[in-house]
């Protein structure tokens, strides 16, 4: 699997998103925000490719479990010395 990621003008409604396209999925996020909110989107947007299914919810159960898996290695990997 390829995940391409890219900061780019977005709406100002859209934080960021997530496309499959045919054999890799590409990630944006609006590049408005400051580094370390484009993080947390990055969290959440990766999260959607791990769980991705096209037959449910973009924020169905298995998403909700990818999302908290991701979130923690972050968690642990980057902060554990503090």
């Amino acid at each position: 699997m390829t995940v391409k990621v890219r900061r780019v003008k977005l709406s100002d409604k859209l934080d960021g998103d997530c496309q499959h396209q045919g054999k890799h999925f590409l990630i944006r996020i609006n590049r408005k925000f400051p580094e370390y909110y484009a993080i947390e989107v990055f969290l959440h947007e990766w999260a959607h490719v791990l769980a991705w299914d096209e037959t449910k919810d973009a924020h169905c159960d298995e998403w909700g479990k990818a999302y908290s898996k991701v979130y923690r290695m972050f968690l642990d990997n980057f902060f554990k010395d503090e």
